[in-house]
Formats: structure tokens, C-alpha cells, sequence
């Protein structure tokens, strides 16, 4: 049935959506997630269903006027809600910098922050989520997302964690005593699971891949 392959096709994407959010820094934005995961999901579980009960009724002039409402109403809402967070959901730098003299950072908690990373360097604990950064500085969620986002000037969890790692692994790769160290090794040890998110992370940090970068290093010295 190509009703059920739709549906399953938007139950991927909203799930997609949804898994996203967790690593969205942004409160409005992680809020916004929710809201069109639901609306979207919920509406468009109705018109399959529709569609499934209907099938053998034919043509409805009232189903087709209830579909085209229920798209009104759905791009109504969302168009009200892009509006009402425009300059969260999407904010500019100078909005951020206002929200920053609202409410200021927590300096202590962003030392502890700095402490983990660069003394015991728990970037490179493998599935490393905002939930266990919490837990390890024993504070909400909600002020760490916003310490990462305002304290440390990152977008999302995963810009945040590539930036430690992929600085590790410049490290690595310029030592001469590691070069017997493989690429996949590498990756692996600084909590990728595998190759191909690494090399694309190095890539577009560094501008070329983890082999290339050791190879320039090694012929330059």
C-alpha cells in the first residue's frame, strides 16, 4: 500500500527532526522541533488514514474541502510560529548578544566546562550527549546547552564536540612518534564511530582529509 509507505516515510523524517533537536542549543528553536514534529505528524497520519477508510468511496468533494483546511490551519500555525520565534529560531548575532546581558553566564560552571575538556578531555567519550555533560557537572540540561551556545560561541552539540576533537587529531597526526597510527584508529579513539563522520568533520574544519593533513606535515618537516 502506498499509504503505508508514506506514512512511514514521514514518520522517518519527523523522527529525523525530533533526533536532531537533542543536539540543538537553542531552547526556541529545540521548542519549535517539537511543535512542528506534532502538527505535521498528527495531520498527516489523518489524511492516510483518510484515505485508507475512503479508499473505496470515491472522489468527496467535503474530504478534499477538510484536507485543504487542515493545510490552511497547519501552514497558518507554522507561519505564526516561524514569526513569533523569528529572532529566536533564527537569530542573529546581535540578538544572541542581547540574550547574553539578560541573564549572564555562569563563569564557575563555565570553568568546570573548560576543565573537563581540556584536563580530562571528555570529548572524546564516545555517543558524548548534552544529557551526560549535565549529569557530569551536575547541572540542568537547559544551562549547558546555553553555556555551550553563549559561553563557548557554538551553534549545536556536534560543531562543539568535532571543534575538540578534530583539534586532537591535528595533534595526533603532526606527531612524528604516532605516525604508525591508522587513520581509522584515530577516529575511533576520539569517539567517532566510525570513519567516514571523521574525515567529513576534518574536512570541513581543516579544509582537507585527516591523510592529506599528515602528509603535508611530515613533508614539511
Amino acid at each position: 500500500m502506498p499509504q503505508v509507505f508514506y506514512l512511514g516515510l514521514i514518520l522517518f523524517t519527523l523522527g529525523k527532526v525530533l533526533k536532531d533537536k537533542n543536539v540543538d542549543l537553542l531552547e526556541s528553536r529545540r521548542e519549535f522541533r517539537v511543535i512542528f514534529s506534532w502538527v505535521t505528524g498528527l495531520y498527516s497520519m489523518s489524511v492516510v488514514l483518510m484515505e485508507v477508510i475512503t479508499k473505496d468511496a470515491g472522489y468527496s468533494v467535503q474530504l478534499d474541502l477538510i484536507n485543504s483546511s487542515f493545510i490552511f490551519v497547519l501552514v497558518f500555525f507554522i507561519s505564526f510560529r516561524i514569526f513569533q520565534f523569528r529572532e529566536n529560531v533564527f537569530p542573529t548575532e546581535e540578538i544572541q548578544k542581547e540574550e547574553v546581558t539578560e541573564e549572564p553566564l555562569d563563569e564557575n560552571l563555565l570553568q568546570k566546562l573548560n576543565s573537563l575538556l581540556k584536563d580530562q578531555k571528555v570529548f572524546l567519550q564516545e555517543n558524548l550527549t548534552i544529557l551526560a555533560l549535565a549529569k557530569r557537572l551536575n547541572v540542568p540540561e537547559k544551562k549547558v546547552r546555553r553555556l555551550i551556545n553563549q559561553g563557548l560561541g557554538y551553534r549545536n552539540f556536534n560543531e562543539f564536540l568535532n571543534h575538540f576533537r578534530i583539534k586532537e587529531a591535528m595533534f595526533i597526526l603532526s606527531d612524528p612518534d604516532k605516525n604508525d597510527f591508522q587513520v581509522l584508529r584515530i577516529a575511533m579513539d576520539l569517539g567517532y564511530g566510525s570513519l567516514a563522520p571523521f574525515n567529513r568533520a576534518f574536512k570541513e574544519i581543516v579544509g582537507m582529509t585527516p591523510s592529506d593533513f599528515r602528509k603535508q606535515n611530515s613533508s614539511a618537516k
